[in-house]
């Protein structure tokens, strides 16, 4: 039997920061990461068990649990405002930017996506290339481990960073919005004068704050 002097107490905490003190010597880790397409669907199903789109949304959109609730909640307010029972994909669409901008509207700039596709866009071959396989890249990004050796597969991760190196001018911010537009995703600018601080490690604090927001609500951020 468990003596009632025996408190347990839990403590939720970003991936940035720790605890010290004597709770801390006792204290057991749990880590808990953003949920992979396979448990994705299953809160999905829970949310949406009559959707015709159930692959898909788990698919395209690599939330958090907490945030996959949240975007369904939205997007049935969007499909009853349309007199739907069923909510679709687009809905959902819905649903995950107004969560975007409820997170990161105060910490960075929002692009309006183009109707626009890469022929819009006037580069070299190479170059286009080389986008395209960007493109490419991103949408296998959960995939990939599957198809590498062991050795790659540890250092492999779901986000995807890409350098654009140019003159003002040559494209490179159009570039980003167009790959936004291709894969369906919303982008953010982010001007780095808004997150230096004067006061020693406020700076990193405010950067990993956003990049923690990006992450978990899976938009681009420029």
């Amino acid at each position: 039997a468990i003596s009632n002097s025996i408190k347990a107490v839990g403590l939720m905490l970003g991936k940035q920061g720790g605890i010290g003190g004597e709770v801390s010597e006792k204290s057991i880790t749990l880590t808990v990461n953003l949920p992979d397409e396979n448990v994705r669907r299953e809160h999905w199903l829970e949310c949406l068990s009559d959707s015709d789109e159930l692959e898909e949304i788990s698919e395209q959109f690599r939330l958090s649990g907490g945030n996959i609730r949240r975007a369904a909640a939205l997007a049935a307010s969007y499909a009853a405002l349309e007199k739907r029972g069923k909510i679709t994909l687009s809905d959902i669409q819905k649903a995950a930017r107004a969560l975007n901008r409820q997170a990161l509207d105060t910490l960075a700039t929002h692009l309006e996506p183009l109707d626009a596709d890469w022929s819009f866009l006037a580069v070299r071959e190479e170059t286009m290339c080389d986008l395209r396989q960007l493109e490419e890249r991103c949408r296998i990004r959960e995939n990939l481990r599957k198809h590498v050796g062991a050795g790659l597969r540890g250092q492999l991760q779901a986000g995807v960073r890409a350098l654009f190196n140019g003159t003002s001018g040559t494209g490179k911010t159009y570039a980003a919005r167009l790959l936004a537009s291709a894969l369906q995703k919303d982008l953010y600018r982010l001007d780095l004068s808004t997150v230096v601080n004067k006061y020693i490690g406020e700076t990193e604090k405010n950067l990993a704050r956003v990049f923690s927001f990006v992450e978990e609500l899976d938009v681009i951020l420029l």
